[in-house]
C-alpha cells in the first residue's frame, strides 16, 4: 500500500557565497512514515524508497546528489538518518546520459548576465546587488 505523507511548504534560499542567491518552494518532512505509518528510522536509502517515499518520489531514476545522477548501487550506500528530510524543486537541465540533473550552475549563469547588463549600464528589476 502506497501512503501519502504531508509536509511543511517552506522556502529554501540556496546561496553559494555571493550576492547572487535562488530561492526555491519547498516541503519540509519531519518523519517519513513507512507503509503501516510507523517513522522509518535510520536505514538506507534503498530502504527508504521502498518503505515511505512512494507518495513523494515517483521515478527514483529522477533522484539526483548535487548533479549527479544516482544508481542502484547509491541507492544501497546512502543512508537515511532517520530524521525527515525536505524536497525541493530546483532548476534541471539535461546530462550527458540523457538523465534529468539539477543544474548547480544556473545562479553563476544568472550572476554573469547581470553583471554583463551592469558592465552596459543596464540594471536588471531582478539584480539587487548594487
Amino acid at each position: 500500500m502506497v501512503r501519502m505523507i504531508g509536509g511543511n511548504s517552506m522556502d529554501i534560499s540556496i546561496n553559494k557565497g555571493t550576492n547572487y542567491q535562488m530561492s526555491a518552494n519547498g516541503v519540509n518532512y519531519p518523519s517519513i512514515p513507512d507503509t503501516t505509518g510507523k517513522p522509518v528510522g535510520r536505514t538506507s536509502l534503498d530502504n527508504l524508497l521502498n518503505s515511505g517515499l512512494q507518495g513523494i518520489i515517483t521515478d527514483r531514476y529522477a533522484i539526483t546528489f548535487g548533479n549527479v545522477p544516482l544508481s542502484d548501487t547509491d541507492f544501497d550506500n546512502i543512508m537515511y538518518s532517520g530524521s525527515g528530510g525536505t524536497m525541493a524543486i530546483l532548476p534541471t537541465k539535461m546530462a550527458d546520459n540523457g538523465r534529468k540533473v539539477v543544474d548547480l550552475e544556473a545562479l553563476d549563469r544568472w550572476e554573469a548576465a547581470n553583471k554583463e547588463l551592469r558592465s552596459m549600464g543596464i540594471n536588471s528589476v531582478y539584480d539587487d546587488t548594487h
